[in-house]
């Protein structure tokens, strides 16, 4: 390359003293020469990245949650590496609402903006297309010449979002695998993840969970109350707490129901509670219009693997609150049934209250109930139950007090159960062992009586005039 001036030029290749070019006519600026030229491509400096801001609209009420935000706080104080908070919870908790919250006061700590996606809308038949989702962070932050493929546009994402601290808010993740490459380069960035599922393998790369659970009863009427705007619910505190213990504390429910009274503006709550009070229908009663929350329970439940499925609706038919991995064994017939226990805690539907011990969400078990009556025969149902009931039977023919005063709750659901299937000789022989232990137990001694002489086994009899039962 050589450089002229207004007149004829001559260039020499340095290195190359016996060869030299002649330039003819005049040259202004620079001379290239070269054997072959296969293109000359001219543009523009790449721009700098654009500042977006795609943070949804936060539309309905929202009870401050205190605590949980305090520990998101904590958890993406500015540091020099990016943050990855994975908010989880069951479906219809107020994730999606908490984190819009969140992000709206925290706006001012990321220069470089706030992405946000909802990920189911980039769902296929294969999954989410991430790709996608990064192309149109790219277009967001300005890039003008998308690359092609999922390496070359994570690359050009990390180059966008290293120059600031940047928010990116991903909605509907199911997989750790998602969310890696959605990760901002720049330090004090932060990745707030929504998910019903517990996600352990972005726990394992080093992210930090903060775990929303259903409201209790006093922010959950605070919930209800400032959603329907009316002289109804101040007049009736007790039957708006009704109301949330019908609503198992769940958000999304306690907003579908609020809805529901404020498009029958002569109901009371009252009558609103009576409508719930089934448990039969009461799923199915939370919706209007497009918003069901039986709608949301389908999704998380499709997301299970088969063993999974299996075991959400046989325990769905558990009588008592909570139980431990005894009764799992007797309702699925799975002698190692961690594995479908774990799929269910991973996915938010049942609760481990503490080791060994799991509970469903209220609405959540009737919701695995009526799942099980849609899906399974009658006679598989009465199968599982009956293994329940035997399994609570042996136990408490060979427990001590200690497993009585465990498992009160669920016993006397046991017997219960046991008197509406029929199983007359289960009820009287689990009244037999509540007689020791449980000395609250009027109406159950009522149905052990009712039972045993519906047996006509001679002990049974025995047992029923010893119980003091009136005789027929």
């Amino acid at each position: 390359m050589t450089s002229g001036t207004t007149g004829g030029g001559t260039g020499r290749e340095i290195g190359w003293e016996s060869r030299s070019n002649d330039v003819s006519g005049q040259v202004v600026g620079g001379v290239v020469q070269a054997r072959d030229v296969y293109g000359v491509y001219l543009g523009e400096a790449a721009p700098p990245a654009a500042t977006p801001w795609q943070l949804p609209l936060l539309t309905h009420a929202f009870v401050d949650r205190t605590e949980e935000s305090d520990q998101l706080d904590l958890i993406t104080a500015p540091g020099p590496v990016p943050v990855i908070a994975v908010l989880t919870g069951m479906a219809g908790v107020g994730k999606t609402a908490f984190a819009l919250d969140w992000c709206r006061r925290n706006a001012g700590r990321f220069p470089g903006g706030l992405l946000h996606a909802d990920l189911d809308d980039y769902r296929s038949e294969g999954g989410v297309v991430v790709a996608d989702v990064l192309a149109s962070f790219l277009r967001a932050l300005g890039a003008r010449d998308v690359p092609p493929d999922l390496p070359g546009r994570a690359a050009l994402f990390r180059g966008l979002t290293s120059r600031a601290s940047t928010l990116v808010l991903l909605d509907g993740v199911d997989a750790p695998a998602q969310v890696r490459v959605l990760v901002p380069a720049s330090p004090g960035s932060v990745v707030l993840v929504a998910s019903r599922f517990r996600l352990g393998g972005l726990v394992a790369d080093g992210a930090r969970g903060v775990e929303l659970r259903p409201l209790p009863p006093g922010p959950g009427a605070e919930l209800f109350v400032s959603a329907v705007p009316d002289g109804r619910v101040e007049s009736d505190p007790a039957a708006v707490r009704d109301l949330v213990r019908l609503c198992g504390g769940l958000p999304m429910a306690l907003r579908v129901a609020a809805a529901r009274l404020s498009t029958h503006p002569r109901w009371a709550v009252a009558d609103l509670v009576g409508h719930l009070a089934d448990e039969r229908t009461r799923v199915d009663r939370l919706s209007v219009e497009d918003r069901r929350v039986g709608h949301v329970f389908d999704a998380a439940y499709a997301s299970l693997p088969e063993p999974g499925r299996l075991a959400y609706r046989a325990l769905g038919l558990h009588p008592g609150p909570e139980f431990g991995y005894g009764v799992v064994v007797a309702a699925t017939a799975d002698e190692r049934p961690e594995d479908s226990v774990e799929q269910l805690c991973q996915a938010n539907l049942l609760e481990e209250c503490a080791f060994g011990r799991f509970r469903f969400n209220p609405l959540v078990r009737l919701h695995a109930r009526g799942r099980a009556v849609r899906e399974d025969t009658a006679f598989a149902r009465a199968g599982v139950e009956h293994r329940i009931v035997r399994w609570y039977l042996l136990g408490a023919e060979a427990a001590d007090a200690a497993w009585f005063a465990a498992e009160r709750d669920n016993l006397r659901s046991a017997v219960r159960l046991a008197h509406v299937s029929g199983l007359h000789d289960e009820v009287w022989r689990l009244c037999e062992a509540l007689e020791a232990f449980d000395h609250d137990w009027g109406e159950l001694r009522e149905l052990g009586v009712d039972s045993a002489r519906r047996t006509g086994d001679p002990l049974a009899e025995t047992w029923s005039r010893r119980a003091g039962g009136p005789r027929g």
